[in-house]
């Protein structure tokens, strides 16, 4: 193994910040063939396989007359009707229909949804969707790079590494550490999925009333949880801005150091 010796000195916010910025780039251009694979998966397969990995833009347009022999059937006097595509310079990726019905009743508004993907004919299909992939593959690169080098393309531009703190002049981390580092790191996302937990499948269900996320319940549970995670984010940033080792890299048992 490669071994380097000096005084280690923390990496600062800024530097931290500008790898991310950098190996978010890196992590787009290796995302670009396999979003084009996808866009002809679209095509070959008639939409049944489907996904956006964070590339493809949408263009939505409001449709009067629906595809036949949608399931569950939505209703005939529906408000409104939204076809949404998804593409990547000209090639399609994703589609998906949205229909709405508004109605008044016992002094209160409710607001139905139905959601349905569909093909490049525009018939609904059932759709297989990767949009997941996008995630696997910068939390991969990430894994990988800092297991080999210790540090991303983004680190090393800026001359910091990421070190096991029990063996700090060792480049490169252990596999089951550069894992827990990153996993570690998500921790604060977790509130983000609460109200989907606690609401269930019902609420976002075909033909749920999706005016229910007005309600006073729905609003508090997503303001707590969004404080949550900007207190975990803010967490982070006072550490590292400190050059003391965040949450993260504590429980992984990782710092980052700079190189020069």
């Amino acid at each position: 193994m490669t071994v380097i010796e000096g005084a280690p000195v923390r990496a600062g916010f800024w530097r931290r910040f500008g790898a991310l910025l950098i190996d978010s780039i890196v992590a787009a251009v290796l995302l670009i063939p396999i979003q084009v694979l996808i866009a002809v998966l679209f095509l070959q397969t008639n939409g049944a396989i489907q996904g956006n990995l964070g590339l493809a833009f949408p263009s939505c347009e409001t449709v009067n007359q629906l595809p036949p022999t949608l399931e569950p059937s939505p209703p005939a006097d529906f408000t409104l009707s939204v076809d949404c595509t998804e593409s990547f310079f000209g090639l399609h990726a994703s589609r998906a229909l949205t229909v709405v019905k508004i109605e008044q009743g016992n002094g209160k508004t409710s607001m139905l949804s139905w959601n349905y993907s569909l093909g490049p004919d525009g018939h609904q299909v059932d759709a297989f969707y990767v949009s997941w992939v996008g995630g696997l593959v910068f939390f991969a690169y990430l894994v990988l790079m800092e297991t080999w080098r210790g540090a991303t393309v983004g680190k090393q531009v800026l001359n910091i590494r990421t070190v096991d703190v029990q063996s700090p002049s060792t480049v490169g981390l252990p596999l089951r550490k550069a894992v827990a580092r990153q996993l570690a790191m998500m921790i604060g996302l977790i509130p983000a999925f609460v109200p989907a937990f606690w609401w269930g499948d019902p609420f976002f269900a075909n033909g749920a009333d999706i005016s229910e996320t007005l309600s006073t319940s729905y609003i508090a549970t997503t303001a707590i949880t969004g404080v949550i995670e900007i207190a975990w984010f803010i967490w982070i940033i006072v550490s590292v801005s400190k050059k003391r080792d965040p949450i993260y890299d504590r429980i992984a048992g990782t710092s980052v150091l700079r190189t020069s």
